[in-house]
Formats: C-alpha cells, sequence, structure tokens
C-alpha cells in the first residue's frame, strides 16, 4: 500500500516510516500540513495517516480540503486530544478511527498494522466491483 504519513514530531514520524515501509508499505512522511494537502491532491494514495496538530496546515484543515475536492481515500487521525464535537463528527464520516497519539508506541503499533490490514481488505473488495 501506499500511505501518505503528516506528523511533525520527528521521532514519531521516522518510527511510523521505518514501521510501516518494513512492513513492505510505501511511504511518504511531511512534517507540514500545506505540503500533506498538496501530496493529497496531486498523488494517489491507499491510505492517510493525519496528525491533527501540525505546522502549516493541521490535520483537520487537510482532511476538510481532501474531502471538499472529492478525495476519499481512507484517512486515519492522531490526536492527543479529546472529545470531538458533534459537528465534526459528522463531516469526518470517513474516517477510519481516530487514535490517540500519546499512547504506548507497541499498543499504537498494533492498532496501525491493524487498520492497514483492514483498509487493505476493503480495498481488495472494492476493487472487485
Amino acid at each position: 500500500m501506499r500511505i501518505l504519513v503528516l506528523e511533525d514530531d520527528s521521532e514519531l514520524g521516522s518510527w511510523i516510516q521505518s514501521g510501516l515501509t518494513d512492513a513492505g508499505h510505501v511511504v511518504d512522511w511531511l512534517e507540514d500540513g500545506r505540503h500533506a494537502l498538496a501530496a493529497a491532491t496531486t498523488q494517489e494514495y491507499d491510505v492517510v495517516l493525519l496528525d491533527r496538530m501540525t505546522p502549516g496546515l493541521d490535520g483537520l484543515s487537510v482532511l476538510k480540503a481532501m474531502r471538499a475536492a472529492k478525495n476519499n481515500v481512507p484517512v486515519l487521525i492522531l490526536s492527543a486530544l479529546g472529545m470531538w464535537s458533534a459537528g465534526f463528527r459528522g463531516w469526518m464520516r470517513a474516517v477510519t478511527i481516530i487514535w490517540p497519539s500519546r499512547s504506548p508506541l507497541r499498543s499504537y503499533w498494533r492498532v496501525l498494522m491493524h487498520w492497514a490490514d483492514v483498509l487493505r481488505r476493503e480495498l481488495r473488495k472494492l476493487c472487485r466491483y
């Protein structure tokens, strides 16, 4: 799978990129939301992983712009923030999972790999139609 990662924490971003690359995925890791939006709108990805709070554009603004451009690639949001408003949930229907970015790394990795597998299976189903 080709995965776009928006993560401004260099340690976490490097760890995500290395782990997903080692698992056989092609990963574009960017630290600025403007660059991530440009990549998401000019290149094809199987899944996009967005940190909520990033420089340039935050992850939610990137997601909102992607959806406005009819880009419906599956998105996973990473957030250290708490609850989400009902209005926010309304336009985010295509988000697959919201995961606290301060979770222990082992748990974080298991969830990422689980959702990568789920998304891969779903994409295969869609390709059959």
